[in-house]
């Protein structure tokens, strides 16, 4: 099971490194619905 800090980490990388890689689609503003 992931602790907070590993889901943060991980949320963090997919939304500001590699969005692509979770198939994360942002806006124009660089917001995405998670």
């Amino acid at each position: 099971m992931m602790n907070y800090e590993e889901l943060s980490k991980e949320v963090s990388y997919s939304l500001h490194h590699a969005p692509w890689e979770y198939d994360l689609e942002m806006d124009k503003e660089c917001w995405a619905n998670i």
